[in-house]
């Protein structure tokens, strides 16, 4: 059933997509805010007891609706599933600014370009401004911002789905939720906590979508490069999909998850990278070649989550 709701719920989002300022997703995002107004008081403990609250909250209402769904037989199972898959995972959601911004550089219309861009990157980032950036500076922040999206709103919530089911997908968004919404100068104590967590069940999603990139597309690049950036960013959250998707279509990328650069612009290009035949330019074609990467990348782990069910069904 595992492979069967994950499917239905792509076939559904991809005809239907949520928008990313739903009602569901505001409201998960108002209980996440009002837990630190009302707990934080500027201690790390606070966010420990904040963290445990959310996810019980959330585990217990989601479990709940799962039991209450199993009593009801396989069919209603199935829509409970489908359901909380269509709420958690995003390939849509986040495709409508990615999209623009590529028929805006494909037109020549840089302008609009940064103008879409300032305006995404704005929803996490008050401060962000792209007038600045040239075509290519352009590029190369859309396509990094959509590769960690599409790891976070999709890859990261398909892997702890097979994990631990529903349940699995809605503490995977909402864990990534307390970590990026109590991130701000006025939480930093009270988030760090929930942004450790965050780390530690991220480990193997983001080593898995690396991977997953690595085998659709250049994979003798892409392992380079994640070997490389992660020696040279170290275990952040992201540097390493962000590492592994640019060297699959070709391209090296050095940076934080948050504030990428390319290699050559950041001074630290070798000969070894060069010898490794990576590009350091982004255009606006490596932002289709990304869409195509993400797409190969999903055929492929539902691929093996078809095998892996067989499997399962046939011993």
């Amino acid at each position: 059933m595992t492979f069967l709701s994950v499917v239905i719920a792509l076939i559904i989002e991809q005809f239907r997509p949520l928008r990313s300022d739903n009602l569901v997703h505001d409201a998960v995002a108002a209980v996440i805010k009002w837990i630190e107004h009302s707990m934080n008081a500027g201690d790390r403990r606070h966010g420990v007891l904040g963290w445990v609250v959310l996810v019980l909250l959330f585990a217990t209402v989601t479990g709940f609706g799962y039991w209450l769904a199993w009593l009801g037989g396989p069919v209603l199972l199935l829509v409970f599933e489908v359901v909380v898959l269509y709420l958690t995972l995003g390939f849509r959601q986040f495709s409508h600014p990615f999209s623009a911004i590529q028929a805006a550089l494909d037109a020549g219309q840089l302008d609009e370009a940064r103008a879409v861009l300032t305006a995404w990157k704005r929803e996490t980032d008050p401060e962000f401004s792209a007038e600045r950036l040239s075509a290519g500076e352009v590029a190369r922040s859309a396509l990094l911002r959509a590769l960690l999206l599409v790891h976070r709103h999709v890859f990261g919530v398909f892997v702890w789905y097979v994990i631990l089911g529903p349940v699995g997908a809605v503490l995977y968004r909402v864990t990534e939720g307390a970590a990026r919404l109590w991130h701000h100068p006025e939480a930093e104590r009270f988030g760090e906590f929930a942004r450790g967590v965050f780390a530690v069940i991220d480990w193997l999603p983001v080593r898995l979508t690396a991977l997953g990139f690595a085998i659709v597309g250049n994979f003798e690049d892409a392992m380079y490069a994640w070997r490389t950036g992660s020696a040279r960013w170290g275990d952040e959250t992201g540097a390493i999909v962000l590492a592994a998707g640019g060297g699959a279509m070709g391209l090296s990328l050095a940076g934080g998850a948050d504030h990428p650069v390319v290699l050559e612009a950041s001074g630290v290009a070798d000969a070894s990278e060069a010898d490794a035949g990576l590009k350091r330019e982004v255009r606006a074609e490596h932002l289709k070649a990304a869409v195509g990467l993400v797409w190969r990348a999903m055929v492929l782990w539902l691929v093996l989550l078809l095998l892996f069910s067989v499997a399962m069904w046939v011993a």
